[in-house]
């Protein structure tokens, strides 16, 4: 459903969806599973006031609060609350939780980068260059398709720290 729904596919990620609610035993459907499906579909749907609505009731249902954050704060991202999509994922990136592990690899690389962007883009270069180097030190050991990315950021971080402090 996730993978579908990011990639532009709403209406097979619906399909698959309602496939699941019907097929899979009620007992094997969790209420957070069913919450973060939900909250998938509708960001893939372009609809992310519903988003932001099933992922508030997912990060009150999970064990992995940080893991939680993060599909959040893409839901304020998308519905444009960029105050609150920073603050969350700020919250998740820096949240100390055993459990985060099983989705950090995935999640928290494309949030540095993006809370790097907001930072930027509210004129804060220290802390944009400090999630930025998060990213650098994450993937320091980057696969070769992965080391474009990270000689981007060095870009910005370099740009950042010639830049007047407290200007855009």
């Amino acid at each position: 459903i996730e993978a579908y729904a990011e990639a532009g596919r709403p209406a097979r990620a619906r399909s698959l969806y309602d496939a699941w609610e019907r097929e899979v035993p009620a007992d094997l459907r969790t209420r957070a599973s069913r919450r973060f499906a939900r909250g998938v579909l509708a960001l893939g749907e372009g609809r992310p006031e519903a988003a932001v609505e099933e992922f508030r009731a997912y990060y009150d249902e999970v064990s992995c609060l940080a893991c939680a954050l993060y599909p959040l704060g893409r839901a304020y991202d998308a519905l444009g609350a960029s105050d609150s999509a920073l603050a969350v994922w700020s919250r998740g990136l820096d949240q100390l939780d055993p459990v985060r592990g099983t989705t950090d690899w995935l999640w928290r690389p494309a949030t540095l980068i993006r809370v790097g962007e907001l930072h930027e883009a509210r004129g804060e270069h220290e802390r944009a260059a400090q999630r930025y180097g998060e990213l650098i030190e994450w993937w320091r050991d980057a696969d070769p398709e992965l080391r474009p990315a990270v000689e981007d950021v060095r870009r910005r971080i370099a740009r950042l720290v010639a830049e007047p402090h407290g200007g855009r």
